[in-house]
């Protein structure tokens, strides 16, 4: 447990101490990189399962290489703990705290599997120690429950980012029919429970751009293509109150036909 400890504060130090030194700025655009690992989902839980059970059996397997289990268990446990690291240094305490859950998660999982494999597989100590076996069985016991508590909220937070995919794709569609004919393209749409972020590209003649007015604007779009009639669309087919965001960039084009 000390080693572990001692291992955790220093890869943890590493990674803040690294940029500190190199005098890197702080107010930078974290890279989707490093957010993939301040949002763990179920999957990454998975992951560290079945890191966890290849370890136990490649420590089993003496024809096996000594170094596959720490490869295993590094690519579940050392990128989380660095980006903790680093997202301290920047400042980003929250994100660097759901990447810290996120090694913690992972390294629960993995002993809980490996301990598993190990015991079913007839791997305990041979000296029989009653105290031993209740504090082996204690330990199993409350690493079962830990995991077994974290996996409700990363099931649950995986369970919404794929019903957001879903509302994504039929919103997609429906803000498709909803623009018709009209010279709009869809650039993004954001969908997070019930809040909708549209991101259109408008295309209007070169003409307009010297009438300065929102209404002049609006006459190059048809009636029909409005905010409310969007949201009663998407209220009907997605089956839930939704709350749209709408947000527009044009571009003008000059005619070249004579």
């Amino acid at each position: 447990a000390i080693r572990l400890v001692f291992a955790t504060l220093f890869v943890f130090a590493l990674s803040y101490l690294f940029p500190l030194v190199f005098r890197l700025p702080t107010n930078v655009v974290i890279p989707p990189e490093l957010l993939a690992r301040t949002n763990p989902k179920m999957g990454e839980l998975l992951i560290a399962l079945s890191a966890g059970i290849a370890a136990a059996l490649m420590l089993l397997r003496r024809e096996t290489l000594a170094i596959l289990p720490g490869v295993a268990i590094s690519v579940a446990l050392i990128p989380p703990l660095c980006v903790s690291g680093l997202l301290s240094y920047a400042k980003q305490y929250a994100l660097a705290w759901e990447a810290f859950v996120l090694y913690a998660t992972n390294l629960v999982g993995i002993i809980l599997t490996a301990g598993t494999v190990l015991l079913l597989t007839g791997f305990k100590p041979r000296v029989k120690d009653l105290k031993l076996n209740l504090r082996i069985a204690a330990g199993m016991t409350i690493i079962t429950f830990f995991v077994a508590l974290v996996a409700v909220p990363l099931s649950i937070r995986t369970f919404s980012d794929i019903r957001d995919l879903h509302d994504r794709q039929v919103a997609i569609s429906v803000i498709d029919d909803w623009i018709g004919e009209n010279s709009v393209e869809i650039r993004d749409v954001e969908v997070e429970d019930n809040l909708l972020q549209v991101f259109l590209l408008v295309n209007l003649p070169v003409e307009s751009l010297y009438e300065r007015r929102v209404s002049s604007f609006r006459a190059y779009l048809s009636p029909e293509m409005t905010i409310d009639s969007l949201k009663q669309r998407l209220i009907a087919v997605l089956e839930k109150e939704v709350d749209i965001t709408l947000k527009g960039s044009f571009a003008f084009w000059k005619s070249t036909c004579q």
